[in-house]
């Protein structure tokens, strides 16, 4: 049988970009089977229609929001990229 899901290393969960939903304790309550989720930063989010504010929307209220790719913790793509060795320092 083959494995759907090969071990490598470049994957989602290893990646400097990805935000697993597992470090908000209030999403993983509401949402608890998306554990092994998350969201890629690598670009700005993309413009889409919100489906659950669709309906509650009115001429003065926009129904389109900024969404994160979502991506399970095993999936990969060509934009991998190292978790960063040291710190980023902040301007103040």
């Amino acid at each position: 049988m083959t494995d759907l899901h090969p071990p490598r290393q470049e994957r989602c969960d290893t990646c400097r970009y990805w935000e697993s939903y597992s470090s908000d304790p209030d999403h993983v309550e509401k949402y608890p089977n998306s554990k092994d989720a998350g969201h890629c930063r690598r670009f700005p989010p993309q413009l889409m229609a919100d489906a659950e504010r669709s309906e509650e929307v009115d001429d003065t209220t926009s129904a389109w929001t900024g969404w994160f790719p979502e991506t399970q913790n095993y999936e990969w793509c060509g934009e991998w990229a190292p978790e960063r060795s040291t710190p980023v320092a902040v301007p103040s």
